[in-house]
């Protein structure tokens, strides 16, 4: 037991929690990196990227590569072991590798992207406001051109919200360790398909809409419930409509 943590927590199961929480953190986040720079730098379905496949300057994207080392080898095993670990006790939790029933796993990953389109749709939005926008949300957008590496690069509040967007539905369930580990390899790729460069999916598209035109709507997540809902995709599905009937133009001449 540890005594500062809650009762049920051990120096194992903290060792153990976060080791493959950022295992499966650090896989996802690398393979996708490489997976949608390979489809760049090939050119591959060029139709597909955004902006006709336009480069963020380089001196940012270092930039972000800098941060994104910190990040992910100091500040995420340390939110893990020491916040998400307590918290995944707390909850009722304990690090096994049995499997959770395919009904709890399902009813909580649900859970998970409602939460977490809800939390960041709201939060998000907040942060377009004038002053919130200049103090914390500009940093992020300084990115007009998306990349995955461009997807942690932000505010420190702003990457709090998106923490507490993230991992929500995994307390609020008290979810089995492997509901934890598949839901962030789940959410890691989304946010950095989000942040692709490729507008394969709609939900891709919104996101690259949504940077290249901050003050046009988009504020939702892959699932785009809210947005659908409150209206604020109305630009994008105008702008992809104008798009497609370009592309069509062009075929025909």
């Amino acid at each position: 037991m540890i005594d500062w943590l809650p009762i049920g927590a051990t120096w194992r199961g903290l060792l153990w929690f976060t080791l493959v929480l950022w295992m499966a953190h650090q896989l996802v986040s690398i393979l996708s990196h490489w997976l949608f720079r390979y489809l760049h730098t090939q050119n591959i379905k060029p139709e597909w990227r955004a902006q006709k496949g336009k480069e963020p300057a380089k001196k940012l994207t270092d930039e972000a590569w800098k941060e994104w080392w910190l990040n992910h080898l100091v500040s995420v095993p340390l939110l893990m072991g020491f916040v998400l670990y307590p918290l995944f006790v707390w909850r009722g939790g304990s690090v096994d590798f049995s499997l959770p029933s395919w009904i709890d796993l399902i009813r909580d990953i649900t859970v998970c992207i409602f939460a977490n389109e809800t939390i960041f749709y709201f939060s998000h939005r907040l942060l377009h406001h004038k002053k919130l926008f200049r103090l914390i949300h500009r940093k992020h957008h300084t990115f007009r051109q998306v990349r995955p590496v461009s997807s942690e690069y932000a505010h420190p509040l702003e990457n709090l919200l998106n923490v507490i967007a993230m991992y929500a539905g995994l307390v609020i369930m008290g979810s089995h360790f492997l509901t934890w580990v598949l839901w962030v390899a789940m959410r890691i790729y989304e946010t950095n398909d989000g942040h692709s460069g490729y507008e394969h999916i709609n939900a891709a598209s919104r996101h690259a809409y949504h940077h290249q035109f901050p003050t046009k709507g988009c504020y939702g997540t892959a699932l785009g419930l809210w947005d659908r809902v409150l209206g604020t995709d109305q630009n994008w599905r105008e702008w992809k409509a104008r798009e497609r009937v370009k592309a069509e133009n062009t075929t025909t001449v």
